[in-house]
């Protein structure tokens, strides 16, 4: 039989955060116009969930019977869908979530014709490292302090260069050259 969440219009809701969300893609197939997920798309489940305020989420998988792609889009048609975030080693995405907007979650094989099996799936809200944005960005100061920082948890941001192809985990900093340094 197919599965409920197969098509993008059937998209399984997904009931709480940080909870395991049981799966499988055992049977799923690909619809028509379905983007390929990082170039792969054969066998696709679909979840969604609306994000209760301006909030980070990582979108995760846990243990799974087969190499998964994990991808995050925004729109409300096959043909209008907006990738916000993917990886193609079906690990986790991280992204910046706006308040009231409907998040689809695309839980597919890498290989095309590839394995299909059991996995978990879970949504994770999370406050992001406060210089995630390019537009909050930290200042950094040029007088030989050391500056140090994280990127865990950090998001890829939209119109963001790909650095990786799969979605970087970027934090943001800058700097004013002081006028007493020497220019070339």
């Amino acid at each position: 039989p197919p599965l409920p969440n197969d098509n993008f219009i059937n998209a399984e809701p997904v009931q709480a955060f940080n909870t395991i969300i049981e799966g499988t893609n055992i049977a799923a197939t690909i619809e028509p116009g379905e983007p390929d997920h990082d170039g792969r798309a054969s066998h696709s489940v679909w979840y969604k969930f609306t994000a209760p305020g301006d909030m980070g989420f990582q979108i995760k998988i846990g243990e799974s019977d087969f190499s998964a792609v994990l991808g995050v889009y925004t729109g409300n048609s096959m043909d209008s869908l907006s990738l916000v975030g993917i990886d193609e080693w079906g690990e986790d995405v991280f992204f910046r979530a706006s308040s009231d907007v409907e998040y689809f979650i695309v839980v597919d094989n890498r290989y095309e014709g590839g394995d299909t099996g059991p996995f978990e799936l879970s949504v994770i809200p999370f406050d992001p490292p406060a210089n995630d944005s390019f537009s909050d960005a930290i200042e950094m100061i040029t007088d030989g302090t050391i500056t140090q920082g994280s990127n865990k948890a950090a998001s890829f941001e939209p119109g963001e260069p790909d650095y990786w192809s799969d979605g970087s985990h970027s934090v943001w900093w800058k700097f004013t050259v002081p006028s007493w340094c020497n220019r070339i």
